[in-house]
């Protein structure tokens, strides 16, 4: 074909599909009409939605991250359930509307919702019901302790002297302890020395090294220890190692059951939660449904409220019961203990007496909140034990405790030990029930031959509070033990037939307590007691405080049935307490017929001394007692009361005479040098440490005047305050030229910033000095420099007269 034949040919083709697309909907109705149609809806679909990214607060809590919104024709908002969880708002249950990976929920599903839309802000607010949210589950975490300090290397020495005369004789005695201590742990060794008519000689007492791990609430004992006695067992002392659990490591820890307490808020609200009317935990919670898990409990029964107060000042309060068990473990948690070595006989009278080899072993765990169960086992040469015991809680009733234990010894044979006890404790009253059996053959470590382990002993005790008409408690205690061939050893308990000795006791008390106006009490106790001598004992005491450390009592005594008869006496005491820090005490006791008793202590920053004197059955004694330490830490060698307990040495510069306070009460007074020892820390515990304002002198300069010091055990911490004399100075500062430095310059110490600006007439002043000080002056460019050294003066602010300033630098 020609080629213009060619082109004519495309351009008739070309009008006829064009002619062909125009008559379409008339020559072919049915694919016109879907065509049609479908471009309709796809403009109506697109005029029915809008893809939106709006910012949005739900329950007047804003979320900053803007979230994908389509907002339908009819007003609807469809979400999609990524932003709902975002929101903590439930999923409502509908079929999704899905678009491609996203899954989109109308909101209005969801039932009691109001949504408000802003179109000029972009924003979006929800109102909806607290059951619209998701529940959230909020700990209740107790106050947490700061981590202890590590100790660095030091050590101590603690003596104690005695001297007594009276009846004829006279005794000494002095008690020597001395520890040293690192990161590492702490060792402390005793020594106790006497001289009296029947002994003569030293003693060797504990020694052992501990080491503590608070983080894992371990510790670790090598040396002279005891044994963990569980729910049925004995603490035994034994020279060996010990490695267990040790809650105390962290005194914000609670290993007990807590409770839980819930509610719902339907606006962001604070959530203040109260035991027994006391404030124990405020925590923030979102809107919705919620738990508060892990609050600390009291022993017993008791109440829960929780107060919910949203945005607005409103409150709600939610109360409920609970019972508190000390008895029992949390859910999953366990306590152990470990120990191994030999028995330690005769401790106070013999340095090195040890007995047999003993091992043993303690575990308790928690398996729920109401069930916590233990097992004990014990291993002596020719003789072992083992036995377990369970705790239940039956929360309207009280906790039930059973134990069940085995012995087997050479020559005893096999025994055995049951064991009951109920308890029940709410804020009014109380009861508690225990009672243990053994057979005659049941042995444990510690009893020798079991010649002092009893075949039953019971106990009760009844308690209830009449508010302000006192409190009143019954108890009973019965106690019998195994009869045995007598040992021909002396026993204080006349023998019952030819050859047996009897121990048994069995008697009741009353006591009630009545607190009176003004501090004072008064308090009567009955003791009847019901073995072969049915002897009663009353006593009324009235107890009147006054100030913060003194008080007096008067107390009668009325004693019936007693083998040497009736009596009656009455006893009157005045006395005043020893304070923390430096002061003085005293004991004043006079009795009928005629005994009494005096004394008088006192203690400052380095010893402790006390002097006593008394009258008893016509017979004078007289005491008198010293006792102090010595320590090293840091560096410093220091002189200080008995160091019993972890300790501090504060450091406030070097100023003198400063108080040194320990929780609020005057504990010391710096020295010389501005040092000061805390004899009394509790370890591992927060000890609030702080010093007198009104003790420092004008020119000094302070930071904190509080510190918390956490101490290991029976080791020491350094306490150093952020207080430095300021040691300033004025002077007038002069040219070489005779004229004053111009106003304006400034002075500074070499190798320090701060900035001093120098006044009209060359005037200056200059903080931080030493005794010797290079300073320099800078103005307009120029620059020279000065000695300024300061001498020891009683004046707070110095006037060092004129200085020269020599050298001027341009």
């Amino acid at each position: 074909m020609p080629e213009r034949s060619k082109r004519r040919f495309r351009s008739d083709a070309r009008r006829a599909c064009v002619l062909a697309l125009l008559l379409a909907p008339v020559s072919f109705p049915a694919f016109g009409e879907r065509l049609s149609l479908a471009a309709a809806q796809e403009a109506q679909s697109a005029r029915a939605e809008e893809e939106l990214l709006l910012s949005a607060d739900v329950n007047r809590e804003d979320f900053a991250e803007p979230a994908p919104v389509v907002r339908l024709a009819n007003g609807q908002f469809l979400v999609e359930d990524t932003t709902l969880r975002k929101w903590r708002m439930i999923v409502p249950p509908v079929a999704p509307i899905v678009r491609g990976m996203s899954r989109l929920y109308p909101l209005d599903a969801i039932a009691g919702i109001v949504v408000r839309y802003d179109a000029a802000a972009q924003h979006l607010s929800i109102i909806a019901p607290a059951i619209a949210f998701d529940p959230s589950v909020v700990r209740s975490v107790g106050f947490r302790y700061p981590t202890p300090t590590p100790p660095p290397w030091g050590g101590f020495v603690n003596y104690a002297a005695v001297g007594q005369r009276g009846g004829g004789f006279t005794d000494y005695g002095a008690q020597l302890e001395a520890g040293a201590f690192s990161s590492h742990g702490v060792l402390v060794a005793g020594v106790l020395a006497q001289s009296n008519d029947t002994r003569k000689g030293a003693t060797r007492l504990d020694t052992t090294y501990t080491r503590d791990f608070p983080a894992r609430l371990e510790s670790l004992r090598v040396g002279d220890t005891t044994t963990q006695a569980g729910a049925w067992g004995r603490a035994v002392r034994v020279g060996g190692v010990q490695w267990g659990t040790d809650f105390g490591l962290q005194p914000g820890y609670s290993p007990y059951p807590t409770i839980t307490a819930g509610g719902q808020a339907a606006l962001p609200s604070t959530v203040d939660i109260f035991i027994n009317n006391a404030l124990v935990a405020q925590r923030p919670v979102p809107p919705g449904p919620f738990s508060i898990t892990n609050i600390p409990t009291v022993s017993g029964a008791g109440t829960t409220q929780v107060v919910v107060r949203d945005l607005l000042g409103r409150e709600t309060v939610v109360t409920q019961t609970f019972y508190g068990a000390t008895d029992l473990l949390q859910p999953g948690l366990s306590q152990y203990s470990i120990a191994a070595g030999w028995e330690r006989d005769n401790f106070g009278s013999a340095s090195n007496d040890y007995g047999r080899p003993v091992a043993t072993g303690l575990w308790r765990h928690g398996f729920t909140s109401t069930l916590t169960g233990e097992v004990r086992g014990e291993a002596l040469r020719e003789q072992g034990a083992a036995g377990a015991s369970v705790s239940a809680l039956f929360p309207s009733v009280g906790v039930l405790s059973g134990t069940l234990a085995g012995s087997h010894a050479r020559g005893a044979g096999t025994g055995a030990l049951v064991g009951v006890a109920f308890n029940r404790q709410t804020n009014d009253a109380s009861v508690s029930v225990s009672a243990q059996w053994t057979t005659d053959a049941f042995r444990l470590s510690g009893t020798g031959n079991g010649s002092e382990i009893p075949e039953l002993q019971a106990a009760a005790t009844v308690g209830y509070a009449f508010g302000r008409y006192g409190s009143l408690n019954v108890g009973y205690v019965n106690q019998r033990f195994h009869q045995r061939p007598a040992t021909g050893q002396p026993d204080p308990v006349p023998a019952v037939g030819p050859s047996t000795v009897s121990r048994n006791s069995q008697f009741g008390t009353i006591a009630y307590t009545l607190a009176l106006p003004l501090g004072a009490a008064i308090n009567l106790v009955a003791l009847r007691s019901f073995g072969s001598e049915r002897e009663t004992i009353v006593t009324a005491t009235l107890t009147i405080p006054w100030g913060a450390a003194q008080s007096a009592s008067l107390s009668q005594t009325s004693r019936r049935g007693a083998s040497n008869g009736n009596s009656d006496f009455t006893q009157v005491t005045l006395q005043r307490n020893l304070p923390i820090g430096e002061g003085w005490g005293y004991r004043l006791v006079g009795q009928t017929p005629g005994d009494y008793q005096a004394s008088i202590a006192a203690q400052n920053n380095y010893a402790g001394y006390s002097l006593e004197g008394a009258r008893f059955q016509g017979q004078d004694s007289v005491r008198a007692s010293l006792s102090g330490s010595l320590g090293f830490i840091a560096g410093r060698v220091f002189a200080a009361r008995e160091l019993t307990d972890s300790f501090a040495l504060v450091r406030v510069d070097d100023f003198p005479g400063v108080g040194v306070l320990l929780d609020n009460q005057r504990a010391g007074r710096t020295d010389s040098d501005g040092y000061a020892v805390l004899p009394r820390l509790r370890a591992y515990d927060i000890n609030r440490v702080s010093i007198d304002l009104q003790d420092l002198p004008l020119d000094a300069e302070m930071g904190s005047l509080s510190v918390d010091a956490v101490p290991y055990y029976r080791s020491g911490i350094l306490v150093d305050f952020p207080v430095r004399r300021a040691r300033g100075a004025t002077f007038r500062l002069m040219l070489e030229t005779g004229e004053p430095m111009p106003a304006g310059a400034i002075v500074r110490i070499v190798g320090s910033e701060m900035p001093f600006p120098v006044g009209l007439g060359g005037a200056a002043y200059v903080a931080g000095l030493g005794r010797e000080n290079r300073l320099s002056a800078s103005w307009s460019g120029a620059s020279c420099e000065f000695d300024l050294p300061l001498m020891a003066t009683p004046d707070p602010l110095p006037d060092l007269g004129t200085v020269v300033c020599r050298g001027v630098r341009k």
